[in-house]
């Protein structure tokens, strides 16, 4: 949700954001089968909205997280070879193609889902890589975990508390809450049948 109430879903097959008012009534979407901005092909996976109302979403096939103003219209994207093509992270704000896979510091692989923590920090829950990364509004890279007694196998979940994150960990079949430099608070674990 925005800070108007403004609700955002992204429609992975139909490769689209869609805006609703807090009753359900439609508004808007924007969106479309594609690689450059603007597009997702392959659909986008997650959105998240920071304090301002930009809208985030992370895409699964295009290796990348787009911004959006609440009217739809791109702001800006980051992942590797974004803006140029050569492999490393790049932030773009036009002209802007689908990011490379891969699985380089920073770079994602199948990224599922998107947070937003109350100082505008941006966490992409990297599924294939086994990891989280956490980048600031603007994609300038801050931190990435997956070690310790905390590490991560197949996470497809995440979503913010203030300023602490909880994972759903699939393939440890728990859901894990960030509490300091590592993953280190368990809130729940469940055993395996």
């Amino acid at each position: 949700m925005d800070p108007a109430g403004n609700v955002y879903v992204a429609v992975w097959g139909n490769n689209r954001i869609q805006k609703y008012q807090s009753d359900g009534t439609y508004i808007t979407h924007w969106g479309g089968s594609g690689t450059s901005e603007g597009q997702f092909f392959g659909g986008p996976a997650d959105v998240a909205v920071d304090s301002d109302g930009y809208i985030y979403t992370c895409e699964e096939t295009n290796a990348r997280v787009q911004v959006f103003d609440q009217g739809g219209s791109f702001v800006r994207m980051w992942g590797y070879g974004v803006d140029n093509g050569t492999a490393e992270l790049q932030v773009c704000t036009s002209g802007c193609e689908a990011g490379q896979k891969g699985s380089a510091e920073w770079q994602f692989n199948d990224s599922l889902s998107i947070a937003v923590d109350s100082h505008d920090n941006v966490y992409v829950l990297d599924f294939s890589n086994n990891r989280v990364l956490k980048f600031d509004r603007l994609g300038n890279p801050l931190v990435g975990w997956n070690e310790g007694n905390g590490a991560l196998s197949l996470p497809n979940g995440i979503d913010i508390d203030g300023l602490s994150p909880y994972l759903g960990d699939r393939a440890n079949f728990r859901v894990i809450k960030y509490g300091g430099p590592y993953f280190e608070t368990y809130v729940g674990e469940v055993e395996q049948d």
